[in-house]
């Protein structure tokens, strides 16, 4: 005789958590340089990105390139906001949008540095930051649009 018992229960630890906006803005200390898209080796913006705010600056070296802004950055599960802009909402999910951003895509994306397989594009409605921006996971804006100006990620510490 053969018996066969079928039972079914819920998971124990629960549903998976929607992943957050902090997940895409980039660690504290990183340094990023992005590059024109047509040509990776033209003139740079530097950008570094601290707890509680972002530094610009516009040249090939840290040390001698001018200063674009200096502006108070603000993460958390509710978004990412720099210098009084919102550039991610609370939500990464495709169609969200809040406060003049919108989760246009949220799929692989490529720039000149590589590809990156979880990545968020997102459009921003007015302002210096008007335009398309791109972050991706564990790394923050891959692609970069400041005043009409596009830039794509060509190193990142």
């Amino acid at each position: 005789m053969f018996w066969l018992l079928l039972a079914a229960c819920e998971d124990p630890i629960g549903p998976v958590a929607e992943e957050g906006p902090e997940a895409y803005v980039g660690a504290a200390g990183s340094y990023l340089e992005l590059g024109p898209p047509d040509d990776p080796n033209g003139l740079g913006w530097l950008l570094q990105l601290e707890e509680d705010a972002w530094t610009l600056r516009e040249g090939e070296a840290w040390i001698t390139a001018d200063e674009v802004f200096a502006v108070a950055a603000e993460a958390s599960k509710d978004g990412l906001v720099v210098g009084g802009t919102r550039l991610l909402p609370d939500s990464v999910e495709e169609g969200t949008s809040a406060d003049g951003v919108e989760v246009l895509s949220r799929d692989e994306v490529e720039v000149y540095y590589g590809t990156f397989p979880d990545a968020i594009t997102v459009a921003v409605d007015g302002g210096d930051w008007a335009g398309e921006q791109v972050f991706a996971r564990d790394v923050g804006l891959v692609s970069m649009t400041y005043q009409g100006v596009q830039r794509e990620l060509r190193y990142y510490e």
